[in-house]
């Protein structure tokens, strides 16, 4: 087990027993409520949990010494922490988590930037249909999970890449049984054919001349925008913001280096947007590309 921090209580103390014993005991009862979901069957880190909350208890019912180990103190801090993120609500303020800086941000990521940067691959990147996704493992499970619990009528993907995510998109859309219209917008032509994705050609500087206001009105809600194509990010987010209606999504990639971009839309836009944290942490916190950056109209 890694070393962890210290998790201080008042006076910059431990906690006191009794307060750890109450984290232990919500601990196992959120990752009972989580297995028994799960039809039973305990995923790592359900197991890692568990196995935590055991090593916590034993400190605290043995020798005063075992309550001073680090193995101990790290073992609460990560129940605390878990306890703190199951307790959470799930929809939030996405200007406080995008008002921090990225220094703040890469600490309180849950993996490390080395796995992120191999998410998507190291000698090939993941493929689909033959052609390149460009995805990271982890949106590649998030973004059907938004898909099947959302069931999109409209799916809107900016930058379109070889066309293989689009094709992909509507291919987990159907195994959930729906049939969304699918749009894909880029500069450049793509490599990927399918009757069911209308790929468009068009420059996101000037979004209204490819997706006017009219186009969009007619599409039906509730809708996924996906936005992967690092141009005029602000202007794309407030043209769709003028049309989208509360339960739509707005899932910004690569959103590490649009930060600026996304909290000053967001600050103009009031409270029209919470971040979705069920995405966003899905794998602990911001391990996606979505980095705070999963948005659902209020």
């Amino acid at each position: 087990m890694q070393d962890a921090p210290q998790a201080a209580g008042t006076d910059g103390e431990f906690p006191p027993d009794a307060d750890v014993a109450s984290t232990i005991a919500g601990s196992r009862r959120v990752v009972q409520r989580k297995v028994a979901a799960q039809n039973g069957v305990p995923t790592f880190f359900d197991n890692r949990m568990l196995l935590l909350a055991e090593i916590a208890h034993s400190a605290l019912d043995g020798a005063p010494d075992a309550r001073r180990s680090e193995q101990f103190h790290a073992a609460v801090t990560e129940l605390t922490d878990f306890l703190r993120r199951a307790e959470a609500p799930r929809f939030a303020d996405p200007t406080e988590r995008l008002g921090r800086s990225l220094r703040e941000v890469h600490a309180a990521m849950a993996a490390d930037q080395r796995t992120i940067h191999r998410s998507q691959g190291v000698m090939s990147t993941l493929t689909w249909a033959g052609l390149p996704l460009v995805k990271s493992v982890y949106d590649a499970a998030i973004i059907p999970m938004l898909i099947s619990e959302l069931r999109p009528a409209s799916i809107i993907e900016l930058g379109s890449g070889s066309g293989a995510s689009a094709v992909w998109m509507a291919d987990v859309a159907a195994s959930a049984g729906l049939e969304p219209a699918v749009l894909s917008v880029d500069r450049k032509p793509v490599a990927a054919r399918d009757a069911r994705v209308t790929f468009l050609r068009g420059d996101l500087t000037e979004i209204e001349t490819v997706l006017g206001r009219a186009e969009l009105s007619a599409l039906e809600h509730p809708w996924l925008v996906v936005e992967d194509a690092h141009v005029n990010v602000r202007g794309v987010l407030a043209h769709f913001d003028t049309v989208a209606r509360p339960g739509d999504y707005l899932v910004i990639e690569d959103s590490i280096v649009k930060r600026a971009d996304l909290l000053a839309f967001l600050e103009s836009a009031g409270r029209r947007y919470a971040l979705d944290t069920r995405y966003t942490d899905a794998f602990g916190e911001n391990v996606t590309s979505a980095v705070d950056s999963v948005l659902i109209r209020r």
